[in-house]
């Protein structure tokens, strides 16, 4: 047998260590890239796409049109969409916020918050503080005088509508999915796919709902909407505009609207001395009553204080005597200095003069 050489020898002990330091097996996989390395490579184009696809999973139908016409607004004022996100400049987000200055202020910072989902430079672009405008709320007496307006100006059944939102408190686009099956003996039942957060609640029926629906009952869609409004408990699904205008108009009341119906509503059960939380659940709000908190403060703070006296702790101090201010307690000795003579007793100094001192007395 041969011999093996250094050569060799050397030959093969690289071999064995480039065996042994793994310098012949496979390269490690590239890491995949993460999501917000696939988003900077996108343009706002692709981006705003990419935003719709994420936002609309499990929305409900009108949240998804909310989102397009979001995302169109951002299409048509967005200086150059073709821009890759990573590389979107200040004076871009500056500019596209001075074409959406005139925008309401919802509306403003709904597209804002998803140009920020979409590039992180749109952090420089500035949200508008909301306020709410002031609501008028129409009284009780105003309430029943646009009804009569509404009855007498207008073929339809908005007398009707009007009657259902204020026994009720549902939104427009919850009212007019109720159907007679959703009724029953003592409450309504809005289900999970009819109400705006997706969550079934019941309405209790509160006095004069069983006269409204009744009334509903026995009304006769129009022919045009017969068929489209069969089964559903409303006659029509709104009210026009200007049938609104011109019954307020009639009934010398500022203007309002079907959603005025719900805050008239939600002010009647907190005037009534419902509790807050009571009617949060009833409207269908999440919050346990924060949001009526912040609302109606104004009705919560009359409330608070109508249901103050109502309040009893117990442990209350015992009763104090009246005190007498026509009876001076002066000590012993006073009292015998400023006592008449006559009623001195006998300490053998009759006949001589005593000096009383007036001031002490």
């Amino acid at each position: 047998m041969k011999p093996v050489t250094s050569t060799a020898r050397g030959g093969t002990a690289a071999a064995f260590h480039q065996t042994k330091t793994g310098r012949n097996r496979t390269a490690p996989p590239v890491p995949a890239p993460t999501p917000a390395q696939i988003a900077a490579k996108l343009t706002v184009e692709e981006g705003l796409v990419r935003w719709l696809t994420l936002q609309g999973i499990g929305k409900r139908p009108n949240t998804l049109r909310y989102h397009q016409d979001v995302a169109d607004l951002i299409r048509r004022e967005w200086p150059d969409l073709s821009t890759p996100v990573s590389e979107v400049t200040d004076a871009q987000c500056v500019l596209f916020a001075e074409r959406i200055a005139h925008w309401s202020c919802m509306r403003s910072n709904a597209t804002v918050s998803a140009m920020r989902k979409i590039t992180p430079a749109a952090a420089v672009i500035p949200r508008r503080r909301y306020v709410p405008p002031e609501k008028h709320m129409p009284t009780a007496e105003q309430f029943n005088r646009l009804l009569t307006a509404l009855d007498s100006a207008y073929n339809g059944h908005a007398g009707l509508v009007m009657r259902f939102l204020a026994h009720t408190g549902l939104r427009r686009n919850e009212a007019r999915q109720i159907r007679w099956e959703h009724v029953r003996d003592d409450h309504i039942y809005a289900p999970a796919d009819v109400t705006k957060n997706g969550k079934p609640r019941c309405i209790p029926f509160i006095a004069g709902m069983q006269e409204v629906l009744r009334a509903l009952r026995a009304a006769t869609p129009m022919k045009r909407l017969a068929e489209m409004r069969k089964g559903f408990v409303l006659p029509q699904a709104h009210i026009p505009g200007k049938t609104f205008l011109y019954a307020c108009n009639l009934a010398g009341i500022p203007r309002v609207s079907h959603h005025t119906m719900r805050h008239f509503y939600a002010t009647q059960c907190i005037a009534s001395g419902v509790d807050i939380p009571t009617v949060a659940k009833w409207l269908g709000h999440s919050d346990n009553g924060a949001l009526l908190l912040r609302t109606y403060c104004h009705l919560i703070d009359d409330h608070s204080k109508a249901m103050a006296p109502r309040v009893r702790v117990g442990g209350l101090p015992p009763p104090q005597q009246a005190a007498d201010h026509n009876v001076i307690t002066l000590p012993f000795g006073a009292a015998a200095a400023c006592a008449p003579a006559a009623s001195l007793p006998a300490t053998g100094l009759e006949g001589h003069e005593v000096a009383v001192n007036q001031a002490t007395c």
